[in-house]
């Protein structure tokens, strides 16, 4: 793998780390890496570009789950249920 593939994989493996552990300072290394790596041209390796899309994919996962997770604790909070509970 080249160096800037390797650099894009570790930002994504920092990526879902962070959001693993929900943790906002930590997501921002990874996005002042990538930040960094677009600003020059990027050369894929055949391989590289393979294991990124997979790690990509992961990401994709992790985000539409805690998206879902937020929408479902958006709506309950919505709701009146302090009354349901006094009981």
């Amino acid at each position: 793998m080249a160096t800037s593939d390797q650099a894009v994989a570790e930002a994504l493996d920092e990526t879902v780390q962070a959001i693993r552990v929900l943790d906002l300072n930590r997501l921002k290394t990874p996005e002042e890496k990538i930040s960094a790596l677009a600003q020059y041209s990027i050369a894929w390796g055949k391989g590289g570009i393979n294991a990124m899309l997979a790690k990509k994919h992961l990401l994709d996962l992790i985000v539409r789950n805690c998206e879902a997770n937020l929408d479902s604790l958006k709506h309950l909070n919505g709701r009146d249920t302090r009354d349901q509970w006094a009981h």
